[in-house]
C-alpha cells in the first residue's frame, strides 16, 4: 500500500495519542485508505484483532468492503438489515475470536444497526485488548440513537470525518468526543488544493430574490414563530407546533421559485453539459429539474433513495462513460459516492448544515482524468430589492455561512464579497462581511432561527 506522506503522519499522530482520535481529513484526500492501513498496521503488530467497521448507509457497505479486501482484509459478516441472521453468527464468530480459534474478526455495517441492542447482545462476550472500531463520517454516531456504551470497549478507536462536530448538537458532539476523542489530524482542504490531490474550483454565486409572496409568508412565519417562542417554556404542547413553522420557513428558502429560473438560464447556456451535477432541495423540485433538463434535450438521471443500490451504481457507470450528462440528486449523495468525473456542480439545495455543504463540495473536487478544474454554482437567497422590513437578517443568517465556506477555498474567493457588499448594504446588514461562518452560526443560535430544526 502506497501511503502520502501526510497519510502517514496521520496514522502516526493516531498511534501517538494511544490509537483513539479522530483524522480530520478534507474530503477526496484518503481518509479511508488511511484508516485501513491504520488498521493492518495494529493487525501486524499484534498478530490479533477484532476490527468493526461501521458507515453511515447500506450502499457504502460493499464500497468499504471492496477496499478491505483490495488491502487482505476480508469481513466476516455484514451487520445490517435483517438481525436474525447475523444475530446467530457472531456470537459464534466472537466466541472462536475469544477462544483464539481464529486471530482476525472483521464485521462491517450500518450505524443503524451495529449501534443497536441486537448487536450489543451478540458481542456482549467481546473482551480482548486488540478490538478496533473504525467509524466513517464519525458524526453519526453522536445521534441519540447511535450513542450505545458498549462501543466504548473497542480499546482502539478512530473516527473519520470532514465535519466531526455535529451540527447545532452540542450533546451529540460532545458523545463523539468522548467516544472518539480529539482531532488528532486535521488536512484541510485548501492545503489538500495546494498539494495538488483535489481539483482547483471556482464558486459562482447568485442572487436569487424572494418573490413578494414567499417573503410575506416567511414574515407572517418568523412573527408567529417569535410570539410562540416566549410561551414555549410555559407550555411544552407549543413546541411542536414551532418545529413545524421553522420547518415550512426554511423550505421557503430552499425551494424560492427563482432558483429553478435561475437554473434554467444557466445550465442551458453550459458549453458541455457532460459530467454535472445538481443537487436538489426534494423529490418533487427533482422532477422539476429532470422535466426541464428532458425539454432542452440534456440527457439526464435521478440519483435519490428511490433506486436501489444496482441502479444507483449503473446511473453512476453511465454518467463516467458520458452516456448520461447530469446527474439530479437528493442527499444520498453526500457522503460516501465517489463521482470523480464531475466538473460542474449546481447547489439549488440552499441547506445552512455544514456537514451536507462541505461534502457535497467534496464530491466534485476529486482528480479525474482532463480535469483542470471545477466549478460550483450557488444560490444565494435574499430578500426583495425594495425590502425594508426587519426580518431581512433571518435570511441571512441562514445563507451566508455556506456562502462564507464555499468562497473560502474558491479560486476567485474575492467574487462573492463583490456581490454581496451592495445587497447587504441596502439591507443595512454589510456588518455580516466580517463575521466568520461561526460567528454566524452563534448568532442564529442566540436569536433562536430555528435552522437546526431538521423533518
Amino acid at each position: 500500500m502506497s501511503l502520502r506522506p501526510y497519510q502517514k503522519d496521520a496514522i502516526a499522530a493516531f498511534v501517538d495519542n494511544g490509537s483513539v482520535g479522530v483524522l480530520n481529513m478534507a474530503t477526496g484526500t484518503g481518509k479511508t485508505l488511511t484508516s485501513i492501513a491504520a488498521v493492518n498496521q495494529a493487525f501486524a503488530v499484534h498478530q490479533r484483532q477484532c476490527l468493526v467497521v461501521i458507515v453511515p448507509f447500506t450502499h457504502l457497505v460493499p464500497q468499504w468492503e471492496q477496499s478491505l479486501q483490495s488491502n487482505g482484509i476480508y469481513p466476516d459478516e455484514h451487520i445490517m438489515g435483517d438481525s436474525v441472521r447475523w444475530r446467530g453468527e457472531v456470537p459464534n464468530l466472537v466466541w472462536q475470536y475469544q477462544h483464539h480459534l481464529i486471530d482476525r474478526l472483521v464485521l462491517i455495517g450500518t450505524y443503524k444497526s451495529i449501534c443497536s441492542e441486537y448487536f450489543e447482545e451478540a458481542t456482549s462476550g467481546l473482551n480482548d485488548p486488540d478490538t478496533f472500531l473504525l467509524a466513517d463520517e464519525c458524526h453519526y454516531i453522536g445521534s441519540p440513537r447511535s450513542q450505545r456504551e458498549n462501543l466504548f470497549q473497542f480499546r482502539q478507536r478512530l473516527g473519520l470525518s470532514a465535519t466531526p462536530n455535529r451540527w447545532w448538537d452540542e450533546s451529540g458532539t460532545d458523545f463523539v468526543r468522548k467516544l472518539f476523542g480529539p482531532d488528532v489530524f486535521v488536512y484541510s482542504m485548501q492545503k489538500a488544493i495546494d498539494a495538488g490531490y483535489l481539483t482547483p474550483y471556482t464558486y459562482q454565486p447568485t442572487i436569487i430574490r424572494l418573490d413578494s409572496e414567499e417573503m410575506k409568508e416567511f414574515e407572517k412565519l418568523t412573527k408567529r414563530i417569535n410570539l410562540l417562542t416566549t410561551q414555549e417554556d410555559k407550555n411544552p404542547d407549543i413546541a411542536d407546533a414551532v418545529k413545524r413553522m421553522l420547518l415550512h420557513r426554511t423550505r421557503i428558502i430552499k425551494s424560492a421559485a427563482g432558483k429553478m429560473i435561475a437554473l434554467e438560464a444557466q445550465i442551458v447556456k453550459q458549453a458541455d453539459p457532460h459530467f454535472t451535477l445538481v443537487y436538489c432541495a426534494n423529490m418533487k423540485e427533482t422532477e422539476a429539474v429532470l422535466h426541464m433538463l428532458d425539454e432542452h434535450g440534456i440527457n439526464a438521471a435521478r440519483f435519490d433513495s428511490t433506486l436501489s443500490l444496482k441502479q444507483r451504481s449503473q446511473v453512476l457507470e453511465r454518467f463516467a462513460s458520458g452516456e448520461v450528462c447530469v446527474l439530479v440528486a437528493v442527499k444520498c449523495l453526500d457522503e460516501g459516492v465517489d463521482i470523480p468525473d464531475t466538473r460542474v456542480a449546481y447547489f439549488l439545495a440552499s441547506t445552512s448544515n455544514p456537514r451536507e455543504f462541505v461534502q457535497r463540495r467534496g464530491r466534485i473536487l476529486r482528480r479525474a482524468v482532463g480535469k483542470q478544474k471545477a466549478e460550483v454554482h450557488d444560490y444565494i437567497v435574499m430578500p426583495p430589492v425594495d425590502y425594508k422590513e426587519n426580518h431581512a437578517e433571518a435570511v441571512v443568517r441562514h445563507e451566508l455561512p455556506r456562502v462564507f465556506e464555499l468562497n473560502s477555498s474558491a479560486m476567485n474567493k474575492y467574487a462573492a464579497r463583490g456581490l454581496l457588499t451592495p445587497v447587504l448594504r441596502q439591507l443595512q446588514l454589510e456588518r455580516y462581511l466580517d463575521l466568520s461562518p461561526q460567528d454566524i452560526y452563534l448568532e442564529s443560535k442566540r436569536k433562536r432561527d430555528g435552522y437546526d430544526v431538521t423533518a
